[in-house]
């Protein structure tokens, strides 16, 4: 049997994210003193404690769900041995914690790298947004689209999942 492990991107982030998994497993609470070490900030206070206005900011979340979901991977590995996937995937910066189960970054650099894909995106200064259509498909955003606001002004970004769409376009829009 082959096993293939899959990480989480942006938008599945919470509060208290990782805490009681650090409470019972030393590995994921390694994990986390990595993380805070690397980046100089507590990293697990963010993720264990909040607010969640901070935990949702871009330069946050991003490093906060790579560390736990790296944290998720090493309390797995603690409890079950080690663990050799056949695949690893991840959507979005859940690419970045794939890597480290991969072994091709190490917990650290893959934080440092993070961090900063984190603050350029941040650091963008365009007039604009994106939003996910929930309960729709494609065909159906795409009418919306058409039918309300300029196609030049917002178009399908990207097709997650059944029932989830993201759009982007103009703030105003």
């Amino acid at each position: 049997m082959s096993l293939a492990l899959v990480f989480s991107p942006q938008g599945s982030q919470a509060v208290g994210m990782g805490r009681e998994l650090a409470q019972v497993s030393g590995a994921a609470r390694a994990v986390y003193e990595r993380a805070d070490a690397a980046l100089g900030w507590s990293v697990s206070s963010v993720c264990f404690e909040g607010p969640e206005d901070v935990l949702n900011d871009t330069r946050q979340t991003q490093p906060c769900l790579l560390a736990t979901s790296v944290a998720c991977l090493c309390a797995l590995e603690e409890r079950l041995g080690t663990v050799t996937p056949a695949f690893v995937a991840g959507h979005s910066v859940g690419e970045y914690a794939a890597l480290v189960a991969a072994g091709v970054l190490s917990v650290e650099d893959a934080m440092r790298v993070v961090a900063r894909r984190a603050q350029l995106m941040a650091e963008v200064d365009v007039e604009g947004g994106m939003a996910a259509a929930l309960g729709l498909d494609r065909e159906q955003v795409a009418t919306v689209i058409a039918t309300v606001v300029s196609p030049a002004e917002v178009v399908i970004a990207n097709d997650n999942a059944p029932g989830q769409v993201v759009i982007s376009g103009t703030e105003t829009a």
